[in-house]
């Protein structure tokens, strides 16, 4: 299944690169049009949702759905305080989310390397509020790929196998 963005970036390849006559290209650009306004629909309702602190995320390959943020037990995490670190910082996410999808869509559109930026972020002795915000997505990216791992006997026989 294309997801929402695939499927705008790939009406505007069409757009760019196909011949059409004028009632095919009409369509297109309505069915643009369409797609567009429920991708804004949805930044919509995502922004709303990241503002009341009431963030879901859909996890479109396993169908699970992860939404935060948890209520944190009264008496600490008990056996998994070692498996904890600090808390997220949702306020410089928030702040450097823009960025972040600039440099995602710069990734998906091949329009700069991954190492190229990854370098570019490394480089300066204080790390920039981009980096600091890309690591605290990649937390969050790691913690589900370990529930999913910790989830799914398919996964965890891969790893194990010698």
């Amino acid at each position: 299944m294309i997801t929402l963005y695939d499927h705008i970036q790939q009406l505007r390849a069409e757009l760019r690169g196909c011949y059409f006559t004028r009632r095919e290209r009409a369509a297109v650009q309505a069915e643009l049009g369409r797609a567009i306004a429920e991708q804004a629909e949805l930044d919509h309702a995502f922004d709303a949702a990241l503002a009341r602190g009431a963030v879901e995320s859909h996890r479109g390959d396993r169908g699970r759905r992860v939404s935060g943020p948890f209520p944190l037990p009264t008496n600490g995490y008990g056996v998994l305080a070692p498996f904890t670190g600090e808390p997220l910082d949702r306020k410089l996410i928030e702040t450097n989310w823009d960025n972040v999808q600039r440099v995602i869509t710069a990734f998906r559109n091949r329009v700069v390397a991954p190492s190229l930026i990854l370098r570019k972020l490394g480089t300066t002795l204080r790390q920039s509020a981009l980096s600091l915000a890309m690591r605290e997505i990649a937390r969050i990216e790691r913690t589900v790929h370990n529930l999913d791992w910790i989830e799914d006997k398919g996964l965890r026989a891969d790893t194990t196998d010698v």
